[in-house]
């Protein structure tokens, strides 16, 4: 299987909080991305350092009945629930890929992962002790997998092919702020860069755990990710900056080039103090 891993690295010395507006931080690092063509021979992957992230992503394309028999129960009664074959295969295929990678991190069988409802339903490691947190995103034929040491995570996956559907959305997405802005763009431009700010809010949505409970209008994102600037930022929320400023957004414009997907990454800023 095709299988990048993308790491990123967290200066703690950039974390501030949000006052009502944005504020740029410095980036003294971008993310890198490592192509395999399957995980590390070595039976353990190492946990990420503090405040860093191991984004993993994968095909979901291939035969799922490898992966089946690590199923839970209720896994494999989700995915006889699905109504077309090919998203039955692919859920039991993505499901089972997380398993095997999160066994690696936990050095366990695949099969004992416990995976369990967390704050607001996000899922989480229930076997951890609370010393990873994970999230994953598919779309299309790939999911992308994001582990953390402890800090809350979310990632969220697009395929650019969605991006012609967007413009229709842009009143329910976007702040009242970033509409006119959005507005400005060219034509050929607003597609894409509705994409870019989707892909980031939801990635700070997931890592939140509220999903759409949040509305997307009630936050904004500065214009460097719509532009496709691969700089962290952060975004805000403007009924609860305070929270908003905790976490940074890492946008991958990399993966629209080499896969067409929009990717971004939102992390919880790690305190040494903790």
């Amino acid at each position: 299987m095709a299988l990048l891993k993308l790491s990123v690295t967290h200066c703690p010395a950039c974390g501030c909080k949000l006052a009502g507006s944005f504020r740029e931080m410095p980036s003294t690092f971008q993310p890198t991305i490592q192509a395999f063509d399957a995980l590390p021979p070595a039976p353990t992957l190492a946990p990420p350092e503090r405040g860093s992230v191991d984004l993993w992503l994968a095909s979901l394309t291939g035969d799922s009945a490898e992966f089946e028999p690590l199923l839970t129960d209720d896994e494999k009664r989700r995915a006889n629930a699905f109504h077309f074959e090919v998203d039955r295969k692919k859920f039991i295929i993505g499901r089972g890929r997380l398993r095997i990678l999160l066994g690696r991190y936990l050095r366990c069988d695949p099969a004992t992962v416990s995976i369990e409802p967390g704050k607001n339903l996000k899922p989480r490691l229930a076997n951890s002790g609370g010393k990873l947190d994970f999230n994953l995103s598919h779309s299309g034929d790939h999911v992308l997998y994001a582990v953390t040491s402890g800090e809350s995570v979310g990632v969220d996956l697009e395929s650019i092919h969605r991006e012609g559907t967007l413009p229709d959305c842009a009143k329910t997405i976007c702040s009242e702020e970033e509409l006119p802005r959005l507005r400005r763009l060219p034509s050929d431009r607003l597609p894409r860069a509705l994409l870019r700010l989707w892909t980031a809010k939801e990635a700070f949505l997931k890592a939140l755990g509220t999903g759409l409970h949040l509305p997307p209008d009630q936050l904004e994102i500065p214009s460097s990710i719509t532009d496709g600037s691969p700089d962290s930022t952060t975004l805000l929320w403007l009924e609860s900056p305070e929270v908003s400023g905790r976490y940074r957004i890492y946008p991958m414009p990399e993966c629209e080039r080499r896969i067409g997907y929009s990717a971004a990454v939102a992390l919880e800023q790690y305190d040494p103090k903790d």
